[in-house]
């Protein structure tokens, strides 16, 4: 995924990677969140009525009576996201020994950390910079990421 996001010179790569990160990825945000990012950008409301219209015509043709958020290609991000931050949850960032609330990662604790999860932490921050760095795929990525990693905190 690193190498897609990093070649969106190419046409056909660049056609499919925008898909993953278009407006359709608001879905998966909450209603509040969706509500007021909607507000504050008004050019989108058309956008994002056309979308709906667009899906619940689709969804009537194929007999699909589905929530759009539940849409794999709506979810793929999402589902990534939570899968990483449940991985730095649970396998890198260890609590403290001493039964405080913050979370400490020091190097007496390393030897408990599993190294691979650690390695597609890594990886996945590089995808998010990749991803967030260039114009076409931060549009409407940057609202979701944002809005992942401030629910989760």
């Amino acid at each position: 995924m690193i190498n897609a996001f990093q070649s969106l010179e190419d046409e056909i790569v660049r056609e499919t990677i925008l898909q993953a990160v278009s407006l359709k990825l608001w879905h998966t945000l909450s209603f509040g969140r969706l509500q007021m990012e909607l507000c504050l950008n008004p050019e989108l409301i058309k956008k994002w009525t056309k979308i709906k219209r667009k899906e619940a015509k689709e969804g009537k043709k194929a007999g699909k009576t589905g929530n759009s958020s539940e849409m794999l290609e709506n979810k793929f991000l999402r589902n990534l996201m939570e899968e990483f931050l449940e991985i730095l949850d649970s396998k890198v960032i260890l609590s403290s020994q001493d039964g405080g609330e913050e979370s400490v990662f020091n190097e007496s604790l390393s030897g408990q950390v599993d190294d691979s999860s650690v390695l597609y932490c890594e990886r996945f921050m590089e995808f998010l910079i990749d991803m967030l760095s260039q114009l076409p795929t931060r549009r409407y990525a940057y609202t979701f990421v944002t809005g992942s990693i401030k629910l989760h905190l």
